[in-house]
């Protein structure tokens, strides 16, 4: 089949990924030992042709790639980089809980003050 894709093995690599994600498992063991295969030029325009008549589909034109912006959008009310003094044991607490902790505190002190 001419859209098969092959990969050679790299050990060096295989050995800087285990040292940095570990011993690997039979679910990424098993993944890794099969064949990727790559849609040939007439499944991929078929794919093309029938993903362009979904509801999620859409051309831009001219005035669209005019009005396009690159990143993410400004919030209409943004929040502002401050420096807090915290206890230690307080801040410990709070990354123990995981990502999102800064998060976290706003929340507590937007509802101790009312908003």
């Amino acid at each position: 089949m001419s859209g098969d894709l092959w990969f050679d093995w790299d050990e060096d690599k295989r050995q800087v990924n285990r040292n940095r994600h570990g011993a690997p498992t039979k679910r990424n063991m098993t993944a890794m030992s099969k064949k990727l295969i790559a849609p040939t030029r007439a499944e991929d325009v078929a794919i093309t042709a029938a993903t362009a008549d979904g509801p999620d589909s859409w051309e831009m034109d001219e005035a669209g790639f005019a009005k396009a912006k690159r990143g993410r959008p400004f919030a209409a009310d943004p929040k502002l980089p401050v420096t807090l003094r915290l206890d230690s044991d307080v801040v410990r607490h709070f990354r123990a809980t995981g990502k999102g902790w800064q998060t976290r505190i706003n929340n507590i002190l937007r509802n101790e003050i009312g908003l």
